[in-house]
């Protein structure tokens, strides 16, 4: 193997240049060690991929994006000294690293408020002339004696280049679940529509005296409304005609509403699934379709012109959880995204709706509640992640790119939506704008996501940089055959790089690529796997085992682990006063860890199944941070550990804690769940706080 200086380049020299109009080392010295000439004189390897000139020239790579770059030249250096055997993940590395320094610093606040109640939905106006409308509904669950679900509808006027959101009308409602704008003008003007939990499909008319009306003079007259079931109306959508929605009901069902001169009737309604129903969608390329998601992991077609209930298709195997949203494409009639509590974000194809496009459909970390497509740039998604925060991801040709995350909001993610109209100038570039809200902490954020078309084909492009890369950077280090795959690869990155940077300048002095001299590699040898030391439940092939323990001696063995559930003090206070609806918070949970310790092998694949000899669950209240202090202790006699029982026994406790309480607030944690103690065996005495 040839030796390689780059090994042993300082990272912290090229983080210190900043490129402007010196040529520095991060495009010269470093990459010397291919040899002059390798890519051109006086070129190297990154030079040559941006066309033969630097793109720190170019006023929007100054400044931290500088980082994503170091972080490809230090992935360079990793495999320095590799041998090729070694099946490199650049890829990987890189999408980890620069994804957190895009999340730092790419999006832009605008404005925020909080409302007076628990916010689910946030929707810009679509209709020209009221793109700076945005209305925001909540949903309050008033408890007690009397339950109420109050709710409310606000209008505010958001300004990017003023930083400004602000309110200028408020009407007042019974508990909203879903609100949309008309995606046409009716009778002259924008209509409101909300499903709410009275069963009631309410529809207002944003009314003002004039198109440049003051903000004051604007807003919602009530237009009409339809009792549409006992049940809750949970979700809703517009015909691409305005003249009708697709209302879905907690008990499964859905009903089309017509709607004619103010008057809404209803025109069919029929059982659509077994559970609540989370999403309904008209298809907008084909109007007679309607889709729904609903709690029992289906996700189903109507045509509407055969009856209520003729279903056109279904897939019920491919969703692990409930489904929340569906959203079908505005640029492409045959596709389609899912979203999921399962955290899955899935992009279909109609034809062939056995299961999705990419095999690889993307996790965003937390239930994927509402998905909006951009309104300009086609394949851009912006999804709202519960748990998770907000995520804006790429889909096109199979792939779905997670390209910017949004983290800002300290409680459930719900409603998320984009600006329509013109893009804003902000920093010298042009941005969208979006609205997000969450639920309990009742927070309202306007913020500008950096990505755009022009910052999207960049990261695309450094995905594909690195992807493209992956095969050629161990042969760059060793002897062997000219590879003829790299004149072509990195002609085809310089074409992508011309998407983001425009056309290159002048290159008459510059060597073409296709002059590339032959560059050696090294032949192919099998790929050796060895066993990780440490990881007993990994074999010599690398695949999971269940270690053998016959020849481990026989010896008292015992755990201790520990556990916290957060309850918050409204919850606390009835645990305390034992006014669960459900009954005895600690005496079920402590019963449940019992039995949840007795079921590790079951649950757990490689935990051998043993002869447990005690088991203790014990829960303890402590009023200082309100949560409830769970330590389980499991013993036995055997050839192995108990540790697993012990972790079991108070994650299970954790768990049934969370069940029993979650009606009266879901605004609970489960934490520290670890290993105290334990003793016995080869390992002997181990404990935390030693």
């Amino acid at each position: 193997m040839i030796h390689c200086d780059l090994c042993f380049l300082d990272i912290r020299t090229l983080r210190m240049q900043r490129g402007g109009g010196n040529r520095d080392d991060f495009f010269g010295d470093p990459f010397r060690v291919f040899g002059r000439g390798v890519f051109g004189d006086h070129r190297c390897l990154v030079s040559n991929f941006f066309g033969g000139r630097n793109p720190f020239d170019d006023q929007f790579f100054k400044g931290n994006l500088l980082k994503v770059f170091v972080q490809i030249i230090e992935a360079f250096c990793l495999v320095g000294d590799c041998s090729p055997q070694i099946d490199l993940s650049i890829h990987s590395l890189l999408l980890s690293r620069y994804s957190n320094i895009f999340k730092c610093y790419l999006n832009m606040d605008v404005a925020h408020c909080y409302l007076d109640g628990n916010v689910d939905a946030v929707e810009f106006c679509p209709h020209e002339h009221f793109h700076h409308v945005l209305a925001a509904a909540t949903y309050t669950l008033q408890e007690g004696d009397n339950p109420s679900r109050s709710g409310s509808i606000s209008l505010f006027s958001v300004d990017a280049q003023t930083d400004s959101l602000e309110p200028f009308h408020r009407i007042n409602t019974s508990g909203i679940f879903d609100i949309k704008w008309s995606p046409i003008e009716v009778n002259g003007g924008p209509l409101l529509a909300q499903a709410d939990a009275d069963g009631y499909l309410r529809i207002h008319s944003l009314e003002t005296r004039s198109i440049h009306a003051e903000i004051g003079d604007s807003s919602l007259i009530e237009f009409g409304e339809e009792k549409v079931s006992s049940s809750m109306c949970l979700c809703l959508d517009w015909s691409p005609s305005a003249t009708s929605i697709s209302v879905a009901l907690s008990d499964g069902s859905v009903s089309i509403i017509n709607i004619c001169e103010a008057k809404l009737n209803k025109q069919q309604t029929w059982n659509a699934h077994k559970f609540e129903i989370w999403a309904t969608s008209f298809d907008p390329h084909q109007p007679e379709l309607v889709y729904t998601g609903s709690d029992d992991c289906r996700f189903c077609c109507w045509d509407l012109r055969e009856g209520p209930s003729k279903l056109a298709f279904q897939n019920s195997k491919i969703h692990t959880m409930g489904v929340c949203c569906i959203s079908k494409s505005p640029s492409d009639p045959n596709k389609l995204l899912t979203g999921s509590y399962d955290e899955y974000l899935r992009e279909w194809d109609i034809r062939s709706i056995s299961k999705p496009v990419s095999e690889n459909s993307i996790r965003l970390g937390g239930g994927v509640w509402r998905i909006k497509h951009h309104p300009v740039v086609p394949g851009l998604v912006l999804a709202a992640c519960m748990h998770n925060g907000f995520a804006i991801v790429n889909i096109g040709g199979g792939n779905v790119d997670l390209v910017e995350t949004y983290c800002k909001h300290d409680s459930l993610a719900y409603g998320a939506d984009w600006q329509r109209g013109s893009l804003h100038k902000k920093d010298g570039r042009e941005r969208s704008l979006v609205a997000t809200c969450s639920f309990y902490d009742r927070l309202l954020r306007i913020w500008m996501p950096e990505i755009g078309i022009r910052l999207g084909n960049l990261i695309m492009f450094l995905r594909r940089i690195t992807a493209t890369s992956r095969p050629f950077v161990a042969r760059f280090f060793t002897t062997g055959n000219n590879h003829p795959d790299l004149p072509n690869a990195i002609a085809e990155l310089n074409k992508e790089m011309e998407s983001v940077f425009g056309e290159p300048p002048c290159t008459n002095n510059v060597t073409s690529s296709n002059n590339i001299p032959s560059v050696p590699i090294a032949q192919e040898t099998p790929i050796v796997t060895s066993r990780v030391n440490g990881l007993t439940h990994i074999s010599s092939t690398g695949e999971a085992q269940m270690v053998d323990i016959s020849s481990k001696e026989i010896s008292k063995r015992v755990a201790i682990a520990g556990c916290k559930v957060i309850l918050g003090k409204k919850v606390f206070d009835l645990v305390c006063a034992n006014q669960i609806s459900k009954g005895d918070v600690l005496s079920v949970a402590r019963i449940a860890g019992i039995n949840g310790a007795k079921q590790t092998s079951n649950l757990i694949p490689l935990c051998h199944n043993i002869n447990i000899t005690h088991l203790r669950v014990d829960l303890t209240l402590n009023e200082k941070d309100f949560s409830v202090d769970i330590e389980g202790e499991a013993a036995s006699t055997g050839k192995t550990g108990v540790e697993m029982e012990a972790m079991a026994a108070v994650t299970i406790a954790g768990l049934t804690v969370y069940d029993m309480c979650k009606a009266a607030s879901k605004d609970i944690a489960i934490t520290d769940i670890m290993l105290k103690h334990k003793s016995g065996g080869k390992s002997g005495l181990w404990s935390m706080n030693r």
